[in-house]
């Protein structure tokens, strides 16, 4: 890639959008923009890398459409040299450490991969990461539904829930967004909800499950939630069993008083550990 050249003003007409989808900005970030560019002017230039004899922008599509609302003619900007997929790998290059999502991540690699024939290994050394990074990011872009994704690049799924979703067969992943957007459930109440839905064999099950989601996800924490307090106490039933052990194989070791002491001790601990669960099962903390 080569490093910008000299500063330059274009007009907003010259300038084509054909990687905005690849970095497509919410109408709130816009809207920030807007407030900037009246309040400070254009801080920073956009940048543009000429193919075909026309301008295409690679970084400042928050800047661009803010000025276009604003009434803007112009903009302030910098060609950049490249080729094709150097110019699309720049539109994250330039952004990676702002806004730019995973699903916006995986687009972009799968649009390389897929449609410009780079290898996984090729695209690594693009992106600057290993060949795992970008395998992780096809994989789960090619196991979603293509709608889930336009959702996801509108920002109306919480961003970093991919992977989640990717877990579900993506003729059903329609039916788990509509259900998110209807609670507005949140990354971990998502994660929750794909792990209770998969795990259920039931059509039924799942269609209630969707139907309800928010209720599904509370009734799952209560039952981890008893489970854990049940497995807590039978771990420590268990290591009293193997303390007591471990003091009738060193009895020899120890004064008949102190082995009657600890004997009597442990098995107090076993009785009170073993009274427990009735009152948990009668408190509702636990159930057979």
């Amino acid at each position: 890639m080569n490093y910008p050249e000299k500063l330059f003003k274009i007009n907003l007409n010259q300038v084509s959008l054909a990687l905005e989808r690849l970095h497509l900005p919410s109408s709130k970030r816009i809207e920030k923009m807007e407030k900037s560019l009246k309040d400070q002017g254009q801080i920073s230039p956009i940048a543009l890398h000429q193919s075909n004899k026309e301008y295409m922008l690679i970084d400042g599509f928050k800047r661009y459409r803010a000025a276009k609302n604003l009434g803007w003619k112009s903009l302030s900007a910098v060609g950049i040299q490249t080729n094709e997929y150097n110019a699309k790998a720049m539109v994250y290059l330039m952004n990676q450490s702002g806004s730019f999502s995973m699903i916006q991540e995986a687009v972009l690699i799968k649009e390389l991969v897929d449609q410009d024939g780079l290898t996984q290994k090729e695209a690594g050394i693009l992106f600057g990461r290993h060949k795992s990074w970008i395998s992780r990011r096809l994989d789960m872009i090619r196991h979603l539904h293509p709608e889930v994704i336009e959702n996801f690049l509108l920002e109306l799924i919480p961003p970093g829930v991919g992977p989640t979703l990717a877990r579900v067969a993506p003729c059903n992943q329609g039916d788990i967004v509509a259900a998110i957007q209807k609670d507005q459930l949140i990354a971990g109440e998502i994660n929750l909800l794909v792990d209770l839905y998969c795990k259920t064999s039931d059509p039924g099950m799942k269609k209630s499950i969707l139907q309800t989601p928010r209720q599904s996800i509370s009734i799952l924490k209560q039952t981890r939630k008893k489970f854990s307090w049940f497995k807590k106490i039978q771990i420590m039933r268990s290591n009293m069993e193997k303390f007591e052990q471990q003091i009738f194989n060193n009895r020899q070791k120890i004064s008949e008083n102190g082995f009657e002491i600890l004997s009597c001790k442990v098995s107090d601990i076993k009785a009170k550990l073993i009274e427990i669960l009735p009152i948990m099962q009668k408190e509702g903390i636990w159930e057979d």
